[in-house]
């Protein structure tokens, strides 16, 4: 009786995970093999790449749009040399796709958004953020970099401007002058957060960095790899200068990709999350980080 009530038992069980296994709600599927066709494979056929992609690899050619002035860490003029993490990253891409790299240089961000829509270059590189407007006109990859975005504030300039509660919003006043480089990103947001301040515009970060030093605006908004990168160097940057973070304001930087080339994206996304899960990112950036 016993043998007979563990056999009655098991079977109950067997048939229970049965159902279940093939129950709808398990969320397993069961297909039997017989139904499944087999394709056969040409795996000596060459492979085609990307539709969109082809065009691009029989050039041999990347196009690289580059601001043409110093942006350090990203764009660095020196010496008659051209360098700078976005350099070895660009260099990097063209190399991956085994194409030469072709670098050109654009007077403005705004000349690297129309240039880029306009079909001048097949990518662009300059610490470019991704913003929704721009993401209307061009394509942008993945965010291979995050900087919270930053006020670079001269200390003297701005010190009757503090209240105890040391807010940014002090910053949202009439007569503060805040330097922004022009029809960039950094512009919209100071337009957006300080609409009652005085933005005061650039196109040359050393320019922009000189007036701030001597007074003649109080702060510029900028991003903090860029920020730590002013500073570092000035062993008076910590009684001169304030950086203040903008709390809820993330600055992703991504390629900016022409709009014509969507497979290119496709492939850029890819690159980017295996340089970076690779730790190979970090290699590239490190030179120009120390």
């Amino acid at each position: 009786m016993r043998r007979q009530l563990t056999l009655f038992v098991m079977t109950a069980l067997i048939s229970f995970g049965l159902s279940f296994a093939s129950s709808p709600d398990s969320g397993r599927v069961s297909i039997p093999v017989s139904a499944v066709s087999q394709v056969k494979v040409n795996p000596k056929a060459a492979l085609k790449p990307l539709s969109g992609l082809s065009d691009l690899l029989d050039n041999g050619v990347l196009r690289i749009l580059v601001l043409d002035d110093s942006l350090p860490p990203a764009i660095i003029y020196k010496n008659h040399q051209l360098s700078g993490f976005d350099i070895s990253l660009g260099s990097r891409i063209a190399k991956e796709l085994s194409l030469k790299p072709k670098f050109l240089r654009v007077k403005s961000y705004f000349g690297l958004i129309h240039g880029i829509n306009q079909g001048l270059g097949d990518i662009a590189l300059s610490d470019i953020s991704c913003t929704a407007h721009r993401a209307k006109y061009i394509l942008f990859s993945t965010a291979y970099r995050k900087f919270d975005m930053t006020l670079l504030a001269n200390r003297l300039k701005v010190a009757k401007l503090y209240s105890p509660r040391h807010d940014v919003a002090e910053f949202n006043e009439k007569g503060v002058r805040i330097a922004v480089f022009r029809h960039s990103s950094y512009e919209r947001l100071a337009k957006h957060v300080f609409p009652k301040a005085s933005l005061v515009y650039y196109s040359n970060l050393h320019k922009m960095y000189h007036d701030l030093r001597q007074g003649k605006v109080y702060a510029m908004l900028t991003d903090s790899q860029i920020t730590r990168h002013l500073i570092k160097d000035n062993v008076f940057s910590a009684v001169q200068f304030e950086s203040i973070k903008l709390h809820g304001h993330v600055d992703n930087i991504c390629v900016a990709i022409n709009p014509n080339e969507p497979a290119l994206r496709v492939w850029l996304n890819v690159l980017i999350r295996n340089l970076n899960d690779s730790g190979q990112m970090n290699k590239i950036m490190s030179p120009f980080t120390k």
